[in-house]
């Protein structure tokens, strides 16, 4: 849940504020009743630690004595204590009492507590209702989840053209899931003209914001130059090398190729076999069955491109790992591997190597002295 929210800060205030917030304090002692919004002051500033002392526990039975006389805002923020207690059901309860007065938030946060059955039963339509009211005043992760509701058909009738537009309502506010779904949208055409010159915008707005699916889409679009833009490979490499730093495996073993040169691109990428062999490395180890066929492709190719030898003196041919201490075949001095059992499995293969190796060491008359493998 978000942190209490104090209204906007008016500087003329603070001098009023404080002295509604010692009435309330003397009121409270003297048992006599205070206002809600007096209670509620004397709470933020509590909470804050400005010109007070902070203490959070005082702050809590404050928002809770204000929350109880109607406040919408203390309703909203002791909602908090309630959740770190784990007190689920009385925290959407008071969700739902602020939202009822129109709190924007309180609605998103009840939308959340019904969808996703916090607190209550799940309540997917109940859900979508308190979103729709939280989209409406402005909420963009609200109308976000609205357009979720409309695309997936869930406490709402499906309908991708609302959901594009609640999409496009969450991109005017900056949301950048919402940049990369509209993206899709009009790369798909779905609730929208199919336009890939305005799907390739907001792929750029939510990579600009560090989407990493989006960065991986650029790069695909810069290297085919297709769907919206000329062929770039100096851009896609730059889109690939984001979201590679972000750890995404597709950008890390196409920005490994490209460096290693295993695939066609200009003399604007410039070669870098160490760097692109460190790249596969980190996809072969990769773990979980979605990147499996993924993994092995990068093994494959750091297995094929073993005669470059600063790609293989990068990381183990066997198994790809990355290790800072590794075995160098004794004849075939560019290949390295992280065990004995590695050197065992890849001996059929890694055998033909060392035999054309020592065939134009043979042919040059190059003096080698070779230890038994």
């Amino acid at each position: 849940a978000p942190a209490p929210v104090a209204p906007a800060a008016d500087p003329r205030r603070g001098r009023r504020q404080f002295k509604v917030g010692v009435a309330a304090m003397a009121a409270l002692r003297s048992s006599a009743p205070a206002s809600s919004s007096a209670v509620f002051a004397l709470a933020m500033r509590n909470y804050r630690g400005k010109g007070h002392p902070q203490n959070r526990r005082e702050a809590a039975l404050l928002f809770h004595l204000a929350a109880d006389q109607g406040h919408a805002q203390a309703q909203s923020n002791f909602t908090d204590w309630l959740l770190e207690e784990g007190n689920y059901a009385e925290a959407t309860r008071y969700y739902r009492l602020a939202a009822d007065q129109g709190h924007a938030q309180a609605q998103y946060n009840c939308g959340s507590c019904y969808y996703n059955g916090v607190g209550l039963a799940a309540d997917q339509i109940e859900g979508a209702r308190y979103y729709r009211l939280a989209a409406d005043q402005g909420i963009p992760s609200a109308q976000f989840n609205v357009a979720l509701c409309f695309s997936a058909g869930e406490g709402v009738p499906q309908s991708h053209i609302d959901a594009a537009h609640y999409h496009r309502l969450a991109v005017d506010l900056g949301h950048m899931e919402a940049q990369f779904n509209l993206a899709n949208a009009y790369s798909q055409g779905m609730g929208v003209l199919q336009n890939h010159g305005e799907a390739v915008r907001y792929y750029r707005l939510a990579a600009d914001q560090g989407d990493k699916a989006a960065q991986q889409n650029l790069g695909n679009r810069f290297y085919s130059g297709s769907r919206g833009v000329l062929q770039n490979f100096s851009e896609a490499a730059r889109y690939y090398r984001l979201a590679a730093d972000q750890g995404f495996p597709s950008s890390q073993f196409h920005l490994g190729e490209m460096l290693i040169r295993a695939t066609p691109v200009d003399e604007r990428v410039p070669t870098d076999p160490r760097a692109g062999a460190k790249l596969l490395s980190r996809v072969v180890q990769c773990e979980g069955a979605e990147h499996e066929p993924l993994r092995l492709k990068a093994l494959e190719l750091l297995r094929k491109h073993a005669d470059q030898g600063e790609v293989v003196a990068a990381c183990c041919i066997g198994c790809g790992a990355h290790h800072r201490r590794m075995m160098q075949c004794s004849k075939y001095h560019t290949a390295r591997f992280c065990s004995s059992e590695c050197i065992k499995n890849m001996w059929p293969t890694h055998r033909p190597s060392c035999q054309r190796w020592q065939a134009e060491q043979a042919a040059t008359d190059s003096p080698s002295n070779y230890l038994n493998e």
